[in-house]
């Protein structure tokens, strides 16, 4: 599966007086790399036009686990790898491993929801599923599109 790379240096905001990270930077971190990921995967959508829905769909983060392994410190290098891990029928899981050179920092699995913008409910875009394909990809079920939305039989 292919991986994506982001890479960050850590700042003094994203630690305490003694120089070791918070954790939730970890979380922000992920978030970053996520949307690097999509911006690369999905070149001609802006970041507004991903979290704004305007394909009618939203992406949203339904759960997630993490484990932090080693602290970060203070102008660290940091890399987030991320990979879809599992394509579902409306859904995806992430892997992600936040790394300093070999160190891992902390490794998270999150699961991602594709719901309507309008509906709320659970369902496939297209456009994003057929650019997801291409860079290999493999969903379980076989996929019949109507008017620019996708089914799943």
């Amino acid at each position: 599966m292919r991986e994506f790379i982001f890479r960050n240096r850590v700042y003094f905001s994203d630690t305490d007086a003694e120089g070791i990270v918070y954790h939730a930077r970890y979380l922000d971190w992920a978030e970053h790399a996520r949307t690097e990921m999509l911006r690369e995967l999905i070149p001609d959508y802006s970041q507004t036009e991903l979290s704004k829905g305007e394909d009618g769909v939203f992406m949203v983060v339904r759960s997630m686990s993490i484990e932090f392994r080693n602290p970060g410190f203070l102008d660290d290098i940091i890399e987030v790898y991320t990979s879809v891990k599992e394509m579902q029928h409306f859904s995806c899981t992430v892997h992600q491993r936040i790394m300093r050179g070999s160190d891992l920092l902390a490794e998270l699995d999150i699961k991602i929801a594709f719901i309507s913008s309008v509906t709320r409910l659970n369902m496939y875009c297209v456009r994003k599923l057929q650019r997801l394909r291409k860079c290999g990809f493999r969903l379980r079920t076989k996929i019949i599109i109507r008017h620019g939305m996708a089914n799943t039989i």
